[in-house]
């Protein structure tokens, strides 16, 4: 056999898949919004007036001129030449060439500006404290209060559905999340208030797939996090509580989408927003921000400079550790057990129903997930066609709590499951 052929074979039949990678942007200063224009090109903006610049994938990144000091909490590209950034102290800043200098826009406000959102190059929003809402019909060149300021409500994101429909997010006077909603481009707003089941909290950050139907994520009032859904345009709500307060979500499709928060939590859906797998990430920064150009690839952003990358939709670590063909199927005990935060699973993958590779298409591929003690998916950690061989993969339960949960691997007519104990 030629020896680059067997050496590709050994290669390939011992991969390594990668979840969240670390990126180092050569700032420590926090960072608070991400925009990609595409899996090259993108900017994520922070502390102290920073918007910095890649365009080879976040693997450097170039600090652009913003001419102000004043933090920066959300940024937008209207195409891949005209972006704007706002933040504290009504600040806006413009570039016309693709974000190299950026240049000061007035806003007509003092009060701080959290969320930017544009339809298009000429129509866009934006929502800050105090009951600012601002909208533009000329790319951002000059701004339109929408709403009487002076409200104590804060408005942390903005998103426009289409030419005359957007919303803003936030908290309202007595902490309840609050939702206004634009139906003539910004100039007039109806607001909504619902509560986190029963529970007071703060929405951060929100996506809507159409007018009518949206998600936004939230910090609870005791430290955990919502994800609430709305199917007719902001008007009711319903939620569901996760561990960690969340503050950054996107969905670059309609079924799979993403969201992260507080001790480095990710969250991936992938069936429009219903149910959420945690993923595994490489720290416990607070991650303000999420954006994804694909399916499966984005961009996390946080604290303390902190740039974390996927390039396969965060799907969790796993190693196959030898090349022998086993007999048949096996499912391992956890080690160890019990853990603290992390442990490894190993299974064993036979050739079966005359196949080499399998694949997913029609049921042969090989799922591994975790349940908690009531039977709910907690993540899932393999779901794809596997080459015949025993593999092993990292769990990390360390944004879990403590007690009893199961690993369940399912291949076409096999299904085991263990028990295995996280102890904190």
């Amino acid at each position: 056999m030629n020896l680059k052929i067997l050496f590709l074979i050994l290669f390939f039949s011992s991969f390594i898949y990668c979840q969240w990678i670390t990126l180092s942007p050569g700032t420590s200063q926090n960072l608070n919004a991400i925009y990609f224009f595409n899996t090259q090109t993108g900017f994520i903006c922070g502390a102290g007036g920073l918007i910095i610049k890649t365009t080879n994938t976040g693997q450097n990144w170039l600090f652009t001129k913003t001419s102000t000091s004043n933090e920066l909490r959300s940024i937008y590209f209207v195409n891949n030449v005209t972006g704007l950034a706002c933040g504290n102290n009504g600040t806006i800043v413009r570039s016309t060439n693709s974000g190299f200098l950026w240049m000061p826009v007035n806003s007509g406000t003092i009060n701080s500006l959290n969320g930017v959102s544009f339809f298009n190059d000429m129509i866009g929003i934006i929502g800050g404290n105090s009951g600012t809402m601002l909208y533009t019909t000329n790319g951002g060149l000059n701004w339109l209060v929408g709403q009487p300021e002076g409200f104590l409500v804060s408005f942390n994101s903005a998103f426009m559905v289409n030419a005359t429909t957007g919303y803003v997010a936030g908290v309202n006077t007595i902490f309840s999340p609050l939702v206004g909603k634009t139906t003539n481009g910004g100039a007039n707003w109806t607001f909504y208030s619902f509560y986190l089941n029963n529970n007071e909290g703060t929405l951060r950050d929100l996506h809507f797939f159409d007018a009518q139907n949206g998600i936004a994520v939230s910090n609870v009032w005791n430290g955990q996090g919502g994800i609430s859904r709305t199917t007719n345009g902001g008007l009711n709500w319903t939620s569901q509580i996760v561990t960690n307060a969340l503050y950054g979500v996107d969905f670059p499709s309609v079924q799979t989408g993403y969201s992260c928060g507080f001790n480095g939590t990710i969250l991936k859906s992938t069936d429009g927003g219903n149910n959420w797998s945690q993923q595994t990430t490489p720290n416990t920064a607070f991650l303000r921000a999420i954006d994804f150009i694909d399916s499966v690839n984005g961009f996390a952003a946080g604290d303390g400079g902190t740039i974390l990358k996927t390039t396969n939709g965060g799907v969790l670590g796993f190693s196959q550790i030898n090349n022998d063909i086993p007999k048949e199927f096996s499912l391992s005990q956890n080690y160890p057990n019990p853990f603290n935060p992390a442990t490894k699973i190993r299974f064993s993958i036979p050739l079966w129903r005359g196949m080499d590779v399998p694949d997913t298409r029609d049921g042969r591929g090989v799922a591994l997930k975790i349940y908690d003690i009531l039977g709910r998916e907690t993540q899932t950690l393999v779901n794809e066609g596997l080459k015949p061989g025993t593999y092993e993969v990292d769990f990390v339960g360390s944004n879990l709590p403590s007690g009893i949960y199961y690993y369940k691997l399912s291949a076409g007519d096999f299904v085991e499951t263990k028990k295995m104990i996280l102890l904190k």
